[in-house]
């Protein structure tokens, strides 16, 4: 009982001085805290609440009208939900989180615990609290991501330049990424570490505290539990903490890699890891079979042999073409990253050496997503690589600026400024035209179907329906999804006298899905009839169809 008594105490006394190294980490000093500083960080703050809080208190109404809008979003906001059905805090309670997005549910769910017990004490049902207490959470997550981003500008600059800081931190909050501050998804958890965890490798180059050392560790783990991916493009991180302790110790690798200290350090990251990850995902252990069974079925559902490496090199490659900022940066790669190693050899600066291994890790983490996501090429799937490419434009902007000197510095340091600003400008107006369609979500078909059920359904109907159909809360149990049983022969079993559904309805693939030639040949097998249509043309033109049985 004393060494359990013991053992507790020291992990009490590693967590306070983790949380001190963290507060201390984001407390440091820059040149930039000055008054225009902090005055340009509140600017950022106040420009992310206006574009961005309003979203919180949208589609709150019901966990089903949530899916139908926006069908990640909406299943993971269930998923975070449904950690409070027994076995509680399982993450294979629901669908999303069986495959990734472990750190931003655990969070979520930590935030939760106040609003499920005040709930449970007074009988409140409505889902608006938690709903909305999930939105809050992922709006937070995004904005410390942006402040977090910023802070290692400042860092990467001391101080210099928070202007082009200021404008490039604002790209990124207005940039085409714009969705991850609202569209819930683990991309944005998983970045926010990612930027902690290189705040932490910044600090450790110049304080080698070990505390600092840990929690980039941990930051490092928990961005890896976020999404896949991240775990690549955490990596070249660790790599040059490690970089950097090899150094320090002026040994070559090989004598390096077979010191206690090394291997020290090994237990320590792989206990720290392992530590993280059953905390955040305890259920991953005790249920082995069942996470290795879901990991391998999300990998085969990206992977596909008819499409060759080379190929989907192409592919991504296109996708990324169209986002000019990150494509100019991609190709910026090509002299940003021998000159950063050239200056570092030559100079022996860590500056260059994070310059050189901050591109490389763009290309790594670009490679894995082309090798492993050969089916939907899909520009959200590159934010991992756009993190490292948005932190590439500092560094190219940097060495440019010192290419310069006196009066040209001044003017390519007013037409980086320019080109910022056009940029803020260009993907400034995207952001807010996408952020205007969907606050008007009541012009949805989604809100439009979820109304019109609620006033015409009846007790002893059944509906069968497709993604695009929000089925208030109180009929779920009379509703039958065609992802869920009713794009199959199931339906004859589930005898709806209601299909609403858009009869050329088509997923990744053109032409209708098999799910939804189920539902057309219900349709015609039962001579249903069209009573009806609801059509939208917000955020495209959209339309189902209402057919009942005579």
């Amino acid at each position: 009982m004393k060494k359990i008594t013991t053992k507790l105490e020291n992990i009490k006394i590693f967590i306070f001085f983790l949380w001190r190294e963290f507060a201390l980490i984001l407390s440091e000093k820059h040149k930039s805290d000055s008054k225009l500083g902090n005055l340009l960080t509140f600017l950022v703050v106040f420009i992310f609440f206006i574009i961005y809080i309003p979203h919180t208190f949208i589609l709150n109404e019901d966990f089903n009208l949530a899916s139908a809008f926006e069908v990640d979003p909406g299943s993971i906001i269930s998923s975070i939900n449904d950690l409070f059905n027994f076995p509680i805090y399982n993450m294979m309670n629901g669908y999303h989180t069986k495959y990734y997005g472990w750190t931003h549910a655990s969070i979520s769910f930590i935030c939760l615990i106040p609003v499920k017990i005040i709930s449970y004490i007074t009988d409140y049902k409505n889902p608006f609290a938690t709903i909305f207490t999930i939105r809050l959470v992922f709006f937070s997550i995004g904005l410390a991501m942006v402040l977090f981003f910023n802070r290692i500008l400042c860092n990467l600059s001391g101080g210099k330049h928070y202007f082009l800081n200021f404008l490039l931190t604002i790209l990124l909050l207005s940039s085409s990424m714009h969705h991850i501050f609202y569209f819930i998804h683990p991309e944005s958890t998983g970045a926010l570490f990612v930027f902690l965890s290189i705040l932490c490798l910044l600090e450790y180059l110049n304080s080698e505290r070990q505390m600092t050392f840990f929690l980039g560790v941990i930051s490092m783990s928990l961005a890896s539990l976020s999404k896949q991916p991240f775990f690549i493009a955490c990596l070249p991180i660790l790599f040059c903490f490690i970089y950097w302790m090899k150094k320090k110790s002026s040994l070559s690798w090989l004598s390096f890699l077979k010191t206690d200290f090394f291997a020290k350090t090994t237990k320590q990251i792989f206990i720290l890891s392992l530590f993280t990850f059953v905390l955040v995902h305890p259920y991953a252990f005790i249920k082995l079979k069942d996470f290795l069974t879901f990991q391998y079925q999300l990998g085969i559902n990206f992977y596909s042999k008819d499409v060759s490496y080379f190929q989907s090199i192409c592919n991504w490659l296109v996708c990324i073409k169209y986002n000019f900022l990150m494509f100019l940066s991609l190709l910026s790669l090509a002299f940003v990253i021998p000159y950063s190693f050239y200056k570092h050899i030559k100079t022996n600066e860590k500056h260059y050496f994070l310059a050189g291994m901050n591109g490389a890790s763009a290309i790594i983490c670009f490679l894995f997503v082309a090798y492993g996501n050969r089916t939907v090429v899909y520009d959200n799937y590159l934010l991992p690589s756009y993190l490292f490419l948005f932190l590439n434009i500092f560094c190219l902007g940097y060495y440019i600026l010192i290419f310069f000197r006196g009066r040209h510095r001044f003017v390519f340091s007013i037409l980086a400024s320019i080109f910022l600003l056009f940029s803020i400008y260009k993907f400034g107006k995207e952001t807010i035209h996408d952020s205007i369609i969907r606050l008007n979500y009541k012009e949805s078909i989604a809100f439009k179907s979820y109304n019109y059920i609620k006033g015409i359904i009846k007790p002893g109907d059944k509906i069968a329906h497709d993604q695009l159909v929000a089925i208030p809360q109180e009929f779920k149990s009379a509703s039958c999804h065609f992802w869920a049983g009713c794009g199959t022969d199931f339906i004859e079993e589930f005898n709806p006298n209601y299909v609403i559904f858009d009869p050329n309805f088509s997923y990744i693939k053109p032409g209708p899905t098999k799910e939804t030639q189920r539902l057309n040949k219900y349709v015609q097998d039962h001579k249903m009839i069209l009573i009806g249509k609801i059509s939208s043309d917000m955020p495209v033109s959209l339309s189902v169809s209402i057919y009942k049985k005579k």
